[in-house]
């Protein structure tokens, strides 16, 4: 919907759009994994403990003794690997995905007009997923996702992906500085003053963008710790894939609800981001139950002014001039806590190491134009 007030000069558009995209029979980048039983957690999972007990290797000397599964004997639980003569076979990009996006957004514009134009939106969405996007597909942070557990459908690990945005607000902005030859202010200078101010106060233009915005969903992981290693002993959960953890019992709050800056690691009154003790391995053939990402908490939302000057100098004819051009990207310097480390066996859990985006950066520039 678009709908225009004002006129000429004072003319704005406004605007307000719904979009949304369902993707289905999306790559999944290593597909379910062949030597996974479907569905291993609910068929395997009563037979506990039994899965360690030791039995004869009944493909002793089919496979590579070096190898996983190439001793006399073996634990009970690899005899259900669908294809026991290989450690790992994966399909790359199997099409069992599925993605649902929905946005809203209200957009406010005005044209060209007096030398300014204005263009602010804001943006209202949600992304659920259980593939993670193609340049972060099944890693941990903004763009991952997690792998299913022992054998599970996607539906596992289908929720908020971690590439979201929740809001996001956006505004760029062009202003011809009212001062000088043909502007408002000055515009016919005659005396030798107002000459000399219209060579260093008019025909400046002013430019930039602003952006504000959510952070991401927080991913939770157990970091892969082998066949049968560190918080899994799931013979058949994917073979030295990451898992998730457990909530502990009974439940202990996980938001700290501390600002990021405050959970930078070794800053003054440092405060974890999100409490580590609210989380704790699997143990027992358990499998965990924090879900691909947290629902309800994000990483430190994003801030960064932009801004560019641009004036120009006549140099005699019409044709030549010299134009001098000042950008700056993060102008104030915002410094934007990334998101936090989110591996529960790794000392910085729950404990943000990084930034997000860059320092402070400014170029200046001359151009001759002739």
């Amino acid at each position: 919907m678009q709908h225009e007030i004002g006129s000429g000069d004072n003319a704005w558009v406004l605007e307000s759009t719904y979009g949304g995209n369902l993707g289905r029979s999306l790559p999944f980048r290593l597909g379910t994994g062949e030597h996974i039983l479907p569905d291993a957690f609910n068929i395997l999972g009563p037979l506990g403990d039994k899965l360690n007990v030791p039995v004869s290797n009944p493909f002793f000397g089919q496979v590579p003794a070096n190898t996983g599964n190439g001793g006399r004997t073996y634990q009970f639980g690899r005899v259900f690997t669908l294809n026991p003569l290989w450690n790992e076979i994966w399909v790359h990009g199997t099409s069992i995905g599925r993605s649902n996006y929905h946005t809203v957004y209200f957009q406010a514009e005005h044209r060209f007009g007096r030398g300014f134009t204005f263009l602010a939106n804001y943006t209202v969405s949600k992304l659920l997923n259980d593939t993670g996007s193609l340049d972060g597909q099944n890693t941990q942070g903004p763009g991952g996702q997690g792998y299913p557990q022992a054998g599970l459908p996607l539906s596992d690990i289908y929720g908020i992906a971690t590439s979201d945005i929740a809001q996001k607000f956006l505004f760029n902005y062009s202003w011809e500085v009212p001062f000088g030859r043909g502007k408002r202010f000055l515009g016919n200078p005659d005396s030798m003053a107002a000459k000399a101010f219209n060579h260093v106060a008019g025909g400046w233009r002013v430019a930039g963008t602003t952006t504000f915005h959510t952070g991401f969903p927080v991913m939770i992981w157990t970091p892969s710790g082998g066949v049968g290693g560190l918080g899994s002993n799931w013979y058949n959960i994917g073979h030295s894939r990451t898992s998730r953890p457990r909530l502990v019992s009974p439940r202990v709050a996980y938001d700290n609800q501390v600002g990021g800056k405050q959970a930078l690691e070794g800053a003054a009154g440092f405060r974890h981001y999100f409490n580590p003790d609210a989380f704790r391995l699997v143990q027992n053939f358990e499998i965990g139950d924090v879900g691909s990402t947290l629902p309800d908490m994000r990483s430190p939302g994003f801030t960064q002014w932009d801004l560019s000057l641009l004036k120009s100098f006549p140099l005699g004819r019409e044709t030549r001039s010299l134009q001098f051009r000042m950008e700056a990207q993060n102008l104030l310097n915002t410094m934007n806590p990334d998101v936090p480390n989110g591996a529960i066996t790794q000392r910085t859990f729950g404990i943000i190491t990084g930034q997000r985006g860059s320092p402070r950066q400014i170029m200046l520039a001359l151009k001759l134009y002739f």
